[in-house]
């Protein structure tokens, strides 16, 4: 009897872990691929990668790391407005066309 309660624990322990490996979600449909938009923010006249800048579309931002690089998820497979800001620089505003999965985005900013 011991050994069917702890093969039926061992079922439920794999069955719970089953729904958390697809993407890390669980519930998410293995063929639904994330809508995600990746930045690189760099310097305009320099090159040189721009950290904190603030990048914004439909409603979800996130900030570059000191590789200048954004990473945005969630969103949906549409047409969209970026706005990326940082205090030292001009804003830069872009229409975006994202398509499921990752789309990918060189950003340059004027400086102020």
């Amino acid at each position: 009897m011991l050994k069917r309660a702890a093969f039926l624990g061992l079922l439920v322990a794999m069955y719970s872990a089953s729904l958390f490996t697809t993407n890390g979600c669980a519930g998410l449909n293995p063929t639904e691929v994330e809508t995600v938009l990746v930045g690189f923010v760099k310097d305009d006249a320099s090159g040189a990668p721009v950290a904190g800048a603030q990048a914004s579309i439909q409603g979800v931002s996130a900030l570059s790391n000191a590789q200048g690089t954004f990473r945005i998820g969630g969103l949906s497979p549409e047409e969209g407005r970026l706005v990326v800001e940082h205090r030292s620089y001009l804003p830069y505003e872009a229409s975006v066309r994202l398509s499921q999965g990752e789309s990918v985005i060189d950003v340059k900013l004027r400086p102020r």
